[in-house]
C-alpha cells in the first residue's frame, strides 16, 4: 500500500510539474502586436469583449512630483502617473484644436479617454482614474495641427500602474 502512495505522489508531482512548466513557458513566449500604430490598430486585435469606452474631461491642476511617465510634441504632451492612477494632458499648440490621450488596460477590458478642451493657456490638467493594480497600461497622444486637420497619433507606449 505504502508503495501505492509513493506511486501516487511520485506521478501526480510529474503531471503538475510538467503542466505548471507548460504554462510558464506559453506566458514567456507571448508577445506584444508588433507594428501597432494606433490604439484602435490595437484593439481591433483583441479577442473578448471590451467595456463601453470611458471619456473624461481633463480639469486644471499644476504638475505634481509623483513619478510619471511621459511622452510629447510640439502639440501635446502627457503622462501616466501610475500611483494615484493619473492621467496627465496638456496642450502645447494654440490652435484651436483638443488634445486627447487614449489609453487602454491591456490586462482588462477597460479603455477610454482623457480630453483637454481648456486651451494651451491653461497649462497641465488631469483625470484621475481608478485602475487595476500592476496593470499594463497601452496609452497615445492624439493632436490635430490645425482645428481643421485630421487627427495626428504619438507612437503607443505602455505603462504599469
Amino acid at each position: 500500500m505504502r508503495k501505492r502512495i509513493i506511486t501516487f505522489i511520485a506521478l501526480a508531482f510529474a503531471v503538475f510539474g510538467l503542466l505548471g512548466s507548460t504554462a510558464a513557458s506559453a506566458s514567456e513566449t507571448g508577445s506584444e502586436p508588433a507594428g501597432v500604430s494606433s490604439l484602435t490598430e490595437l484593439k481591433s486585435g483583441q479577442v473578448g469583449t471590451l467595456a463601453s469606452e470611458e471619456i473624461d474631461y481633463a480639469v486644471e491642476h499644476a504638475l505634481t512630483d509623483p513619478t510619471k511617465y511621459c511622452a510629447g510634441n510640439g502639440y501635446v504632451s502627457g503622462c501616466v502617473q501610475p500611483y494615484g492612477d493619473v492621467l496627465w494632458i496638456k496642450d502645447n499648440a494654440s490652435n484651436g484644436a483638443h488634445v486627447t490621450l487614449k489609453w487602454e488596460d491591456l490586462d482588462g477590458d477597460r479603455y477610454g479617454k482623457c480630453r483637454n478642451t481648456l486651451g494651451a493657456d491653461a497649462g497641465w490638467a488631469r483625470c484621475n482614474k481608478d485602475l487595476p493594480e500592476n496593470h499594463r497600461i497601452a496609452w497615445q497622444l492624439a493632436y490635430k495641427v490645425s482645428s481643421g486637420s485630421d487627427w495626428s497619433y504619438s507612437p503607443v507606449y505602455e505603462t504599469r500602474v
